[in-house]
């Protein structure tokens, strides 16, 4: 068997293997093996575990970033450009891009014996090309949006079925992204999952800014463009505080309040989520009517990955207007931040020996299996599960290989009563979140539309309304906006899951449960199963499930 192996050095390193007939073989974050979450490390453990446990000969190794294009444009160019007027980019942008292109040269020196030379890809690029083993089907339009890439910001391209074909690129700073992850920031919202909480928060609010923040920017021709002299979208920080020297009044009070008291915000975050999905979606339609024009096809599918595709409120709204512009489906990539470009360089690493059709569907349970062991829990330790639940307690699960991406979908979870509102701000205590983050509910397929309206996502990668059954009997499952954030759970994904889904509506009526990923903060989801009891234990849950039994804690 041949293998086609792609990494992703940098923020999410990850690996990825594929076989030459398609099968995403194992993929792995380097942060769960070493319990560092969003680690940017050359991701070496992840090589040797991939090493050791797929048997056959490697034919290229693709990275999903161009190292030389990332130093010239992330780090000495922007250096050039901005670090006379912010110095930031000389800290933490040119020395940090040194140090990693200086590892990277370092450690592929050192695996190109075992994997053979490094062929980069392009961080884009990798991004479209991962939509494939999630389903995407030919003659689609692909928007890869993050905060910025080597160069670009948004990047659309046409899938032929054979090729990615850029249509458009978008520049930094230039970036829908970076504009959003900036005013999470202004907010107090630090890190990668910052963004994730300036979306909560923007349920609570109106969006009486709309219109103003829709002057700050355009899109032409699918390029979107921001006026730097209104919003100087290149500042490391406070871009957000230097904008509101010349806003309206209430805009400013709100921008200046909105630091100390993220309350205070409630309107601002609305109004900056729905310039997010205007500004992302008018990407989306412009882009659609240039590849249409271009390429002299009807297009009716879309595919959404990099780091903005994790906005679930915004992926919601797209599949509401998919049928305005002709669209019939959409394919949200599972692992659309950074981790899932080592996927995609695997793809691409195919597609260079004509095999690009072979790629197989894949779900996100490719990493490591939680025990050696081919044993399940007896009905009895299930049932006992369920009972607890329904009792008012918290209770983890680890069970059969690792998800691969940000989301915890039934491999190493916390699982919760959705019936009791109290359980959501317990669960948020114990993960340090705010509390008014939403948790997620996770149900089967036959019971999904007595709760919720709309399609449903396998990997929680969009909201869907509630119906007023679910916020009557399901509350802590229901955010204040009436949406939920939905992981549509079909036979076989989980299947311990499954089963403990199973059981906990034989004990309440209710197929639903809340889930939320096994880990604190700045923590990685485990990876077997001692980790898995360890935090479960730290975390302060009523028990774990796991293809060993049931253990209770005292």
């Amino acid at each position: 068997m041949r293998v086609y192996l792609g990494t992703n050095f940098g923020h999410g390193s990850a690996v990825a293997a594929i076989s030459d007939e398609g099968e995403l073989l194992y993929a792995i974050e380097e942060g769960k093996l070493i319990g560092e979450k969003n680690t940017s490390r050359f991701p070496e453990e992840a090589l040797s575990l991939v090493a050791r446990s797929i048997e056959g000969s490697f034919d290229i190794w693709a990275e999903g970033w161009n190292p030389w294009e990332r130093l010239l444009h992330k780090g000495i160019i922007r250096t050039v450009k901005y670090g006379l007027r912010d110095p930031a980019y000389l800290r933490e942008g040119l020395f940090k891009e040194f140090g990693r292109f200086s590892e990277g040269l370092f450690q592929c020196k050192r695996w190109k014996q075992r994997f053979g030379s490094i062929r980069p890809v392009g961080h884009h690029l990798a991004h479209a090309y991962s939509l494939l083993p999630a389903g995407l089907p030919p003659r689609s339009l692909v928007l890869v949006s993050d905060t910025t890439a080597e160069q670009a910001s948004i990047s659309s391209y046409y899938f032929s079925g054979r090729e990615m074909i850029l249509l458009t690129s978008s520049l930094f700073p230039h970036s829908i992204g970076a504009v959003f992850h900036q005013l999470a920031y202004h907010f107090g919202f630090k890190g990668r999952t910052g963004p994730g909480k300036l979306m909560a928060l923007a349920a609570f609010g109106k969006p009486h800014f709309l219109e103003y923040l829709k002057q700050i920017a355009e899109v032409k021709q699918g390029v979107f463009q921001i006026d730097m002299k209104r919003f100087p979208a290149w500042k490391r920080d406070g871009s957000w505080l230097a904008f509101s020297a010349s806003a309206p009044v209430e805009l400013r009070d709100a921008i200046r309040c909105a630091c100390y008291a993220p309350e205070e915000g409630f309107d601002l975050a609305s109004s900056a989520q729905a310039w997010f999905t205007e500004m992302t979606w008018a990407c989306i339609t412009q882009s659609l009517n240039l590849a249409r024009k271009k390429m002299g096809v009807e297009i009716s599918h879309l595919g959404l990955t990099g780091g903005a595709a994790l906005n679930c409120r915004a992926n919601g709204e797209f599949f509401l207007r998919a049928p305005s512009v002709s669209l019939d489906t959409i394919t949200v990539s599972p692992w659309s931040d950074d981790s899932g470009t080592a996927i995609g360089a695997a793809v691409w690493a195919l597609a260079q020996r004509g095999l690009i059709e072979r790629i197989q569907h894949s779900l996100s349970f490719i990493g490591t299996a939680v025990s050696p062991s081919l044993a399940m829990p007896d009905d009895k330790e299930v049932r006992a599960a369920a009972q607890c639940l329904a009792a008012g307690h918290v209770v983890a699960l680890a069970s059969g290989r690792l998800e691969f991406g940000p989301r915890a979908l039934g491999g190493r979870c916390l699982l919760a009563d959705p019936r009791r509102e109290q359980l959501r701000l317990q669960l948020n205590i114990m993960k340090s979140r705010p509390e008014f983050m939403p948790m997620a509910p996770v149900v089967c397929e036959q019971d999904y539309s007595r709760y919720f309206e709309g399609w449903g996502s396998r990997h929680m990668a969009w909201t869907v309304l509630a119906r007023e059954i679910a916020r009557r009997e399901i509350p802590a499952a229901v955010h204040c906006d009436g949406h939920s954030r939905v992981q549509l759970l079909t036979s076989g994904d989980a299947p311990l899951l499954e089963r403990v889904l199973y059981e906990f509506k034989r004990e309440t009526g209710h197929g639903v449960l809340l889930l939320t990923s096994l880990n604190g903060t700045e923590e990685a989801m485990p990876y077997d199963l001692a980790r898995s009891e360890t935090i479960a234990r730290r975390l302060g849950t009523a028990g774990i499930l796991s293809d060993e039994g049931w253990i209770v804690y005292g």
